[in-house]
């Protein structure tokens, strides 16, 4: 789907998915991660993506989590979306709420008209076949053991993987 060499992803990892991170990843063959949460202006979030693409050619995806938080608001998840529509982001991977509900119903059509494909990361069932009827191009089946964020059904990965298959 983006021409990487390795099936590696890089996670979005508050305070250290950053451009430096993020490029050497997709420079070693792999798919690096700029965690949008980093950033509190959409100044240093462009900037943020400038200078990772000054540090490769590589794609790279944008991670947005919309798990409640004192210091990301509504606000902060309306503007990644917009910048990563309008920068061209390769990939957005979405942890916690569900795209439609962070970015309202016009999100998903937004980002695909920009070309940016669109990830989910589950931890149910039920969010996978959310993640489905909304178009996005794929997800990330995150079982209990995955760390960052609540996971709903409790289970390792390798039982919520062949459930939601």
């Amino acid at each position: 789907m983006f021409g990487i060499k390795y099936p590696i992803l890089c996670g979005g990892m508050m305070w250290l998915s950053k451009p430096s991170l993020c490029a050497a990843i997709s420079n070693a063959g792999g798919m690096g991660n700029l965690t949008a949460g980093n950033y509190e202006t959409e100044e240093e979030f462009r900037q943020a993506i400038h200078e990772t693409r000054k540090l490769t050619e590589k794609p790279f995806m944008v991670n947005i989590t919309a798990l409640p938080s004192l210091r990301i608001t509504a606000e902060h998840h309306q503007m990644y979306l917009r910048v990563c529509a309008e920068e061209g982001i390769a990939g957005v991977e979405i942890s916690g709420a569900p795209l439609d509900k962070v970015g309202g119903k016009g999100a998903v059509e937004m980002l695909k008209k920009a070309g940016v494909k669109l990830f989910q990361k589950v931890g149910s069932v039920r969010h996978a076949i959310h993640a489905e009827k909304l178009g996005y191009d794929g997800i990330y089946a995150a079982g209990f053991e995955e760390g960052g964020h609540p996971l709903n059904d409790d289970v390792t990965a390798m039982v919520l993987t062949p459930r939601i298959i």
